[in-house]
């Protein structure tokens, strides 16, 4: 599961499994409508919507401008797996 510690994002490797959306086996993120965890293609369906979810989860807000966070904070990528 990714994560938010502080000032420092953690994201890391997880199995496939399959989308709560469409049934397919994929990478999966919890930026569905009430944090399902859905795979790329139908998180691109509704952007706003999952950059809402994701904005919330990782920042803590829905409004926060993603992009200038990812370069403020430090991001760490864990292989768990």
């Amino acid at each position: 599961m990714s994560k938010r510690i502080g000032n420092i994002i953690i994201i890391e490797d997880e199995k496939d499994d399959i989308c709560e959306y469409c049934g397919k086996l994929a990478e999966l993120r919890p930026y569905g409508r009430n944090g399902k965890r859905i795979c790329f293609v139908c998180g691109m369906k509704n952007k706003e919507e999952t950059e809402k979810n994701m904005n919330a989860i990782l920042f803590g807000t829905e409004e926060r401008n993603w992009l200038y966070e990812f370069k403020r904070i430090k991001l760490f990528r864990s292989k768990s797996i």
